[in-house]
Formats: structure tokens, sequence, C-alpha cells
């Protein structure tokens, strides 16, 4: 918001190397979300700090509710088991991003046969999160190509407009970012 460098890649290379020597506690290090996800979250940020947790974990709850209802799924025993499973659980004590994973890729499957929607979905999800690419070769073997094309099309204009609005900030040193936070 302030025009600063969301990443910290000082304090991340400092908790790298105490890692690396054994003599670092055990620390929750900066975040290392991609600028999508940040700008996405401007609006909490906001808010009051318990505003905005509990705000995310009202949407992330209903994200999942919502994915389960697009998923066709009725019986209340399933969403019993969604939330009680161990993903979710912590997907939502940590707040991290899998109910919108999954409400995403729900949305990618409940309208696969149209073209915008599931593109949409699915770059959204890509682009938070990369470890759902995968579903892009799906579209390319059942030949949804125009979705396929869409898709790789809005993900990277959306990735760029994001790292440009923060003055690609951070994008240099984003791989050492990344391998600093899987060392700590």
């Amino acid at each position: 918001l302030h025009g600063h460098n969301p990443y910290r890649p000082v304090y991340l290379s400092h908790l790298a190397a105490l890692s690396r020597t054994g003599h670092a506690e055990r620390v929750f290090a900066a975040p290392v979300t991609v600028p999508p996800v940040f700008l996405a979250a401007v609006p909490l940020s906001l808010l009051p700090y318990p505003v905005a947790g509990a705000t995310f974990v009202t949407l992330s709850i209903g994200a999942v509710v919502l994915a389960l209802r697009l998923l066709g799924v009725r019986d209340w025993r399933c969403f019993a088991v969604a939330f009680a499973s161990y993903p979710m659980f912590w997907g939502l004590f940590l707040g991290n991003l899998t109910p919108f994973v999954l409400l995403g890729l729900a949305a990618v499957w409940h309208w696969r046969g149209r073209v915008w929607g599931p593109a949409l979905a699915l770059a959204a999800v890509i682009s938070a999160k990369l470890f759902p690419w995968p579903v892009c070769c799906w579209l390319l073997v059942t030949r949804r190509f125009r979705t396929l094309a869409l898709t790789v099309a809005i993900g990277c204009v959306s990735t760029f407009a994001a790292w440009a609005l923060i003055g690609f900030a951070g994008l240099a040193d984003y791989p050492k970012i990344l391998s600093n936070e899987s060392t700590v």
C-alpha cells in the first residue's frame, strides 16, 4: 500500500543462514506470496487484524462450502468430512489458500464445457499457486484449446500486471527468496 517491497529478502537470508548453521529457533518466516495474492489481500489489510482474520476465515469456509456445492455435494456428512480433513483444518488454521484453490478447481470442473469461466478460475488458481498447473495438461488432452490459451493469456497478463503494480519489487530476488523460505 505504501510502495514498499512486500518481500523481506535480507531477513529471509538471515534466517536461512541461521537455519544452515543449526542455530535458528523455530520461527515463522516472512510471506513469499506472489503479487496477485498480495493485491487480492489489500482490502483485508485495511481492516483491524482480528476483523481481517475473522473475515478471511469466513471467506475460506464459504469457499469450501461453495466448492462442494459446485461439485454437486449435498450430503452434510461429506461437508463434515471435508472440514475435518487435515488439509482443510490446517488451511483454515494457518490461513492459507487451500480453500480458494479448491474453489477455483471446483469452478473449472463445474464449468468445464465453457471457455471463459474455467479459464478465469484456472488462471487465478495457477497465478496464486503454481502446483495446479497439470490441469492445463487435462485441458490439452481433452482438446479444450481455447480455454487453455485463454488460461495462459489471463495468467500471464494478470501476473505481469500484479508485479508491475508493485514496481517489479522483488522479482529479480524471487527465486532466492523462495529458496531461503524453503531452507527456513
